[in-house]
């Protein structure tokens, strides 16, 4: 990991090649993590269909938000999509890949995803993985990055989600995806930060959000949590 200037791997899910787990991203960034730092990580996620494959259907948009969030939120530096190529007539790996602008949802998500980036682009481009944030709800993954000595960033993924698949092995399973419900997420601040302002940051708006306690011990309140928040 140390030997490249930009560390890029693939992690594809939900396919045959990675299984359908979508919290294989973060588990692989921590990896990538440690055998790069401190050169930057950057990740290549899924964006497209085989028609070959077990799995016959490009990520939702709701699975690509979710993908997006696990890889920022541990640090990665750069999202790249595989892949925007359709091969018909040509059969590749079984069957026809469909590029990800074919599939109009997925299309419009991957540019909402980029949108809300762009707008936090400049904190990322010099955050790393300094952990302040945490709950008690095992149904939300919490990840705080430092980016810079005024500024963190934190960023909330539901994990109560369950991607089907044809080959998981365990049955009839359903895919679904449970809203997590009002939960509080502590900021143990470092003794040399002093909180002013938290915002949530989407694609298409800046929230103020209120920021409870005092001192060194502050916290959030998180309600209706779909898929992720930053």
């Amino acid at each position: 990991g140390e030997v490249p200037d930009i560390f890029i791997s693939d992690c594809y899910v939900p396919n045959r090649w990675m299984g359908y787990s979508l919290k294989t991203v973060f588990m692989q960034m921590r990896a990538m993590n440690a055998a790069a730092s401190p050169r930057p990580t950057d990740m290549m996620i899924w964006g497209c269909m085989n028609t070959g494959y077990s799995m016959k259907r490009s990520p939702t948009p709701e699975e690509n938000d979710m993908t997006v969030h696990y890889a920022v939120a541990e640090g990665a530096k750069g999202i790249y999509y595989f892949c925007d190529w359709n091969s018909y007539p040509q059969l590749a790996e079984g069957g026809y890949f469909i590029g990800m602008r074919k599939t109009n949802m997925l299309w419009k998500n991957i540019g909402r995803m980029n949108a809300e980036l762009t707008r936090i682009a400049p904190l990322l481009s010099k955050g790393h993985p300094f952990q302040i944030a945490e709950t008690d709800n095992p149904q939300l993954y919490v990840r705080s990055l430092l980016c810079g000595k005024d500024n963190f960033v934190v960023v909330m993924v539901n994990n109560s989600h369950q991607i089907h698949s044809a080959t998981n092995n365990r049955g009839a399973l359903q895919p679904f995806i449970y809203p997590v419900k009002d939960t509080t997420v502590k900021l143990d601040l470092p003794p040399w930060f002093t909180a002013r302002s938290v915002v949530r940051v989407a694609w298409d708006q800046v929230a103020p959000v209120k920021l409870q306690g005092g001192g060194k011990s502050r916290s959030i309140k998180v309600d209706d949590v779909m898929t992720s928040q930053v």
